[in-house]
């Protein structure tokens, strides 16, 4: 928890010095021009142990297999 607001914080106050850079902006050209995605910081992984169930019917058979993802394998819903 306390790497996510971390990471939380960092993107809020880049989002604020943006914001107060492009305020200062003098017209629209200059304002699309602005880098805004430059200055964030990676997004970070965060890995989570899950189970999952896997079931297959085959003809008159059921099998089920659990799979658990290493530690290295990262979590996508």
């Amino acid at each position: 928890m306390k790497e996510i607001r971390h990471y939380a914080k960092q993107c809020f106050d880049i989002t604020q010095q943006h914001l107060a850079d492009v305020t200062l902006l003098g017209d629209a050209d200059m304002i699309a021009a602005y880098p805004y995605k430059e200055g964030y910081p990676p997004i970070p992984e965060f890995l989570t142990p899950v189970e999952v169930t896997i079931t297959e019917e085959t003809s008159d058979e059921k099998s089920t297999e659990v799979a658990t993802p290493t530690s290295d394998e990262p979590v996508t819903e």
